[in-house]
């Protein structure tokens, strides 16, 4: 999808929810669409969970990312991250895109769109550490 059409349902999304749910404002959510091979949207807003009694926060792409990992045989094409606030981009949490990369070698392909006229490949912004090596073993 290009870039502004994406941003645009991404927008849409985020309006939805901020007139469902007008406190997730109040609390800094941001929203992740991701795109799939067959063109249905997966999508995570921030949450909070609580680990052996600490509250962490849960980033919006982590609970996009295991809606695909769980759907099972799911390919993402595309990902977006934005704040519910002001609709600004987001560059996505490392962790979710590792989990991402590292879940299929289909997702490594996965276009993270940065800015209204940035995209990038989801492995070029996944720490080297964190990346997967696909050619090896094979």
């Amino acid at each position: 999808m290009e870039i502004g059409s994406f941003y645009n349902t991404a927008k849409n999304f985020a309006e939805t929810l901020k007139e469902k749910r007008p406190e997730l404002v109040n609390y800094d959510a941001n929203l992740c669409l991701i795109i799939a091979d067959s063109d249905e949207i997966y999508s995570g807003v921030s949450t909070v969970s609580i680990n052996e009694g600490t509250v962490e926060e849960v980033p919006a792409e982590k609970i996009a990312v295991m809606s695909i990992i769980t759907a099972k045989h799911v390919i993402a094409k595309q990902m977006i991250v934005i704040s519910l606030d002001d609709y600004s981009y987001f560059k996505p949490d490392e962790e979710a895109l590792s989990l991402l990369v590292n879940s299929s070698v289909d997702n490594s392909s996965c276009k993270v769109v940065l800015s209204p006229d940035e995209e990038v490949i989801a492995t070029t912004i996944v720490p080297a550490d964190a990346a997967p090596d696909f050619l090896s073993g094979y």
